[in-house]
């Protein structure tokens, strides 16, 4: 997500959460830290954060590639308690 996350969307994630729906936020690695804050101040630290490697604009089709495995393979980690 570039720029500010919205409140509301980060209210609907937390409550599809509780209510056992998996959500969380995707980010890439220079927006990691402004991702952490903003989700602490909207008070969904407890959601899971997918980082993966910036940028995500511009890439060919191998570096979207990459991109995808990288999420792929934290989803997995977490699904599995990893």
């Amino acid at each position: 997500m570039t720029g500010l996350m919205r409140p509301a969307a980060i209210a609907g994630m937390r409550s599809a959460s509780k209510a056992g729906t998996p959500a969380g936020l995707i980010t890439t690695t220079v927006f990691q830290r402004l991702a952490l804050g903003e989700m602490a101040a909207l008070g969904a630290s407890g959601l899971p954060l997918l980082v993966v490697q910036h940028p995500l604009g511009g890439e060919a089709p191998e570096g979207v590639s990459r991109r995808i495995a990288q999420a792929v393979e934290q989803i997995e980690a977490m699904l599995s308690g990893g």
